[in-house]
């Protein structure tokens, strides 16, 4: 698994989501509402923040991560 970019980690801190790795928030069984800005961000500008061959593994997380939090969204709307 690829690496979290320190700005991305240091970015969700900011914001406080209280996860530091990607692949946490993708995995994540919580939704934290406020790492969507911060992921869309991200998503946004993956090419110039991120370099390298773990590029690809860096998008793919952000979009899983806000994919997630998308669906985790929908079943709470179906169930009110």
């Amino acid at each position: 698994m690829t690496a979290t970019p320190p700005g991305l980690a240091r970015d969700l801190q900011a914001a406080d989501v209280p996860i530091t790795d990607l692949w946490e928030l993708v995995n994540a069984r919580t939704q934290y509402q406020a790492a969507i800005p911060v992921l869309i961000d991200w998503l946004r500008d993956v090419d110039r923040r991120v370099s390298g061959p773990g590029k690809p593994q860096v998008r793919e997380g952000l979009v899983r991560a806000l994919f997630g939090a998308d669906c985790q969204a929908e079943r709470r709307a179906g169930a009110a």
